[in-house]
């Protein structure tokens, strides 16, 4: 991270003075910006863990900006989001353990994570109007950093005490909350900003969001469980690497399509 901030200030700086020219809104090329983004929480659930109906999810962002030139904007952001995940939800029956024989299961449940985003993106504005007014396109990278919400411990069963399948073994685990679940995104969006009293500019457009570390856990090695693995205890490792592919695949849904509305100040 320290390199990426340290990567982020040098070429802002260097863009800085790379042209005598007075370029941005009445000579001012720096804003401040705060926005905030929606998308349906259509397939997996909101932050209050409904779902079955539209909820929304909501990512909010502050940026700093820099007019780069007459059609560039270098924008830097901090993203802030929470939602929850499900072990079994979020694909295939993870983490699915029979406590009562073969016909009946029982979900371990839902948690709740909290993730942070460090990134740029570039905005490309369109050729009626000069940065930052106008239609823009944008292309951009962040890096995520997600950590359960705690307190999360769960006791893990088998069915291999009798023939009603009743617990015998029964063992306590904990969520892993000491390496935060790291998620490399891709961006890419459109919008149109405008500018109003002089100052303050206003912004709305859509964003589209591709977790790479979600596909990456996909093609992984390692199995999701289903119902075929009933009767076996449940390990830390397993809980380990299943809660993080829910996370990845959460991450992955929230950043995947939003609709977004935002005010920016121009500062000088």
């Amino acid at each position: 991270m320290r390199v990426f901030i340290t990567f982020s200030l040098c070429v802002a700086l260097g863009f800085s003075g790379f042209s005598q020219s007075m370029y941005g809104y009445m000579g001012k090329r720096f804003y401040a910006s705060g926005s905030l983004s929606a998308g349906p929480a259509l397939v997996h659930r909101d932050i209050n863990g409904d779902w079955g109906r539209l909820r929304l999810n909501l990512i909010g962002t502050f940026s700093g900006n820099i007019v780069l030139n007459k059609k560039q904007v270098l924008a830097l952001n901090y993203k802030r989001y929470a939602g929850v995940a499900s072990v079994h939800s979020e694909g295939e029956g993870l983490i699915y353990r029979q406590t009562l024989g073969d016909y009946l299961g029982y979900d371990i449940g839902d948690f709740r994570f909290t993730s942070s985003e460090f990134g740029f993106n570039y905005q490309f504005f369109a050729q009626d109007l000069d940065a930052p007014l106008g239609a823009y396109f944008s292309v951009g990278f962040g890096m995520v950093y997600s950590k359960y919400d705690v307190p999360f411990q769960i006791l893990s069963t088998n069915t291999s005490g009798n023939s009603y399948g009743n617990s015998t073994n029964p063992v306590l685990l904990s969520f892993d909350n000491t390496i935060p679940v790291r998620s490399p995104i891709i961006r890419i969006g459109a919008g149109k900003q405008t500018v109003f009293w002089n100052r303050f500019l206003f912004n709305y457009g859509i964003d589209i969001g591709l977790n790479l570390g979600h596909i990456s856990s996909q093609l992984g090695t390692l199995p999701f469980f289903s119902d075929s693995n009933s009767g076996q205890d449940l390990t830390q490792e397993e809980l380990n690497t299943n809660s993080k592919k829910a996370i990845q695949s959460r991450v992955f849904m929230m950043n995947l399509f939003n609709f977004k509305m935002g005010l920016s100040y121009l500062i000088f």
